[in-house]
């Protein structure tokens, strides 16, 4: 079973791999001895986008995956689907998760793609379905 053990916030990615290391062991988690489906995530904090535009992701075996964004805030509702995000190989596909997230909040606005009436509840010809857009 997957799950994220621990979020370490307004971490400085500058600490690299063993200053991440140390800030996880001070607080009891030691990175080498992670279980096939522990997780632990670090994020950065940029004051100015009030929150992560970094994010680093280790499992059994060490870093997993390393998200910049440079400048642009880290949708923090995407670690939700981060198990959910990789592929065949065990890579981290952060766009896959991405994608999940949105199709899912559109699920919640009656917004699917199975969804081509207008909201009137009557049949409309393809060009009122495109002005309804």
């Amino acid at each position: 079973m997957n799950k994220i053990l621990r979020i370490f916030r307004n971490t400085n990615m500058a600490n690299q791999h063993d200053g991440l290391q140390a800030i996880a062991s001070r607080k009891g988690v030691n990175l080498d001895k992670l279980k096939p489906g522990e997780h632990i995530i670090f994020l950065n904090h940029i004051k100015s986008l009030k929150g992560p535009d970094k994010i680093k992701w280790y499992s059994k075996g060490g870093l997993v995956s390393y998200k910049r964004n440079n400048g642009v805030l880290i949708n923090l509702a995407v670690i939700e689907e981060i198990l959910e995000a990789f592929d065949a190989g065990g890579r981290f596909e952060w766009d896959k998760a991405e994608r999940k997230l949105l199709e899912e909040q559109l699920a919640k606005l009656n917004l699917t793609k199975q969804d081509d009436e207008p909201r009137t509840g009557k049949k409309a010809s393809s060009g009122q379905r495109e002005a309804s857009l």
